[in-house]
């Protein structure tokens, strides 16, 4: 259980992985804040196929990110990738109430091709300022429910970026 926690810089706000031989399951992450130009990510889950391991059942609800680069980042090909025996199973993961004020992207999700990313449920969430689109490869069911993703506004003419 994470409840309550302020993350601020580092490679993810909560991370699960990337060592997952023996299993993850039943983690849950609520009431948390979370804010930095220097926070990669606010939900990170990594493993690969050389590690394998089973990674399910994990909740996130009332949880505010100020500014991060992913919001949530589910990857099945992080450093060695697909080429090894074990392929990994990520599957059952439910995000309620999560508020991103400013995101590079709202979601990165890379699973496999013999073993996709299952159970993605999003409810009652919103993604402002959203610099560039979603990637979502070797997914399963993705279910949204009360979802906005809103793209950042793009600068007032006179007011670009040099």
């Amino acid at each position: 259980m994470v409840r309550g926690c302020r993350m601020r810089a580092g490679h993810g706000g909560v991370t699960i992985g990337s060592e997952a031989t023996g299993g993850v399951r039943d983690v849950f992450v609520e009431r948390c804040v979370m804010s930095s130009p220097d926070l990669e990510r606010g939900l990170r889950i990594k493993t690969n196929a050389r590690r394998g391991g089973r990674i399910e059942g994990v909740y996130v609800r009332d949880v505010e990110i100020g500014e991060v680069g992913s919001a949530i980042d589910v990857d099945l090909r992080y450093e060695e990738g697909a080429d090894g025996p074990f392929a990994p199973v990520v599957r059952d993961l439910r995000i309620d109430r999560l508020t991103v004020e400013r995101a590079r992207r709202a979601l990165f999700v890379r699973g496999l091709p013999g073993s996709p990313v299952e159970g993605l449920r999003l409810r009652d969430s919103v993604f402002r300022a959203l610099a560039e689109p979603s990637r979502l490869e070797n997914v399963g069911e993705v279910v949204l429910r009360g979802v906005v993703m809103a793209p950042a506004e793009p600068p007032a003419p006179g007011k670009e970026k040099r």
